[in-house]
């Protein structure tokens, strides 16, 4: 478990369901991730068990102290010497600075626990929030590809 200012960065967990369902149910939420929008509270809780329990690693729950609301995730994927960050947070939540913070939080443990000084952070074309939180944090544009369902991305570094 990892504490910020405001939030709290911990495992998810099965109970964390109806949380992530508000968002991920939420096409407005969902229309700039790589997974199909939720369509059941057991779908919600089927992924919850076969990503974030059995495949915890790097995969945290963004949580609001003052209520222990779960209102996002944050992933860090270790590759070789970089780690690939993304991100999710219920738009009710957004321009807030959760996302930033929690990212602040988790480069800094790679940083410190793995010696890790290089990141990425990639986003679909219009996705201009997570844009803002990568320059916030640093980060600075590299290039554009295409991801896996041949979706235009902007891929950025911070080294």
């Amino acid at each position: 478990m990892i504490e910020t200012k405001r939030l709290i960065l911990r495992r998810i967990q099965i109970e964390d369901a109806k949380d992530i369902f508000e968002y991920s149910s939420d096409l407005e939420n969902t229309k700039y991730v790589d997974f199909i929008t939720h369509k059941s509270l057991d779908e919600t809780k089927e992924i919850i068990t076969k990503i974030f329990i059995d495949d915890f690693e790097g995969k945290y729950g963004i949580v609001l102290k003052e209520n222990n609301k779960l209102i996002g995730i944050i992933e860090a994927r270790l590759k070789e010497n970089l780690v690939d960050l993304g991100w999710i947070i219920n738009k009710n939540y957004w321009n807030k600075g959760y996302c930033t913070e929690a990212a602040k939080e988790i480069i800094e443990l790679y940083r410190q626990k793995f010696n890790i000084n290089i990141f990425t952070a990639s986003f679909k074309e219009g996705n201009e929030s997570s844009r803002k939180v990568m320059e916030k944090l640093g980060f600075t544009y590299k290039n554009e590809s295409f991801n896996k369902n041949n979706i235009k991305v902007k891929n950025y570094i911070l080294v």
